[in-house]
């Protein structure tokens, strides 16, 4: 038998109204807040990572559920530009149904920032949230 652990639900801080706990303290769905106070539909956020391979570096984008802790939709390249992010943001709506009103929380990064990308979240209904300027922790 292994270990068992307790994982909580987390969404970024904005995102996160009244508290609504269940039996066993945790936060509920029905506790995401958009930041304007109307309930959000879910939160996802973005992350990336840097691969070392034998042809030179990779670059993963992946985009997680916050709800579920599942990865949603995630791109593979050999380049760190806008399109990088946008695909695994496509990736990502092509497994979800109904992303209106969703909060997409990302760390400050150019491509997270780009025309190409805040055009696609707008274009699905999404909110954009994120991270506070100068703060790596903010997204720890």
């Amino acid at each position: 038998m292994g270990v068992q652990t307790s994982l909580r639900t987390t969404c970024c801080k904005a995102a996160l109204g009244p508290p609504n706990p269940t039996k066993s303290g945790r936060a509920t769905f029905a506790s995401l807040r958009s930041p304007f106070g109307q309930p959000a539909a879910g939160c996802l956020a973005a992350l990336g990572s840097y691969i070392p391979s034998e042809q030179g570096w990779l670059y993963l984008a992946v985009v997680i559920d916050l709800c579920s802790r599942r990865i949603v939709g995630w791109c593979l390249r050999d380049h760190l530009r806008s399109d990088l992010v946008v695909e695994a943001l496509d990736s990502a709506l092509a497994a979800r149904r109904g992303t209106l009103g969703i909060i997409f929380h990302s760390d400050r990064g150019s491509q997270n920032g780009s025309s190409a990308f805040r055009q696609r979240l707008r274009a699905a209904g999404m909110e954009q949230s994120m991270s506070a300027r100068a703060n790596p922790y903010h997204n720890a």
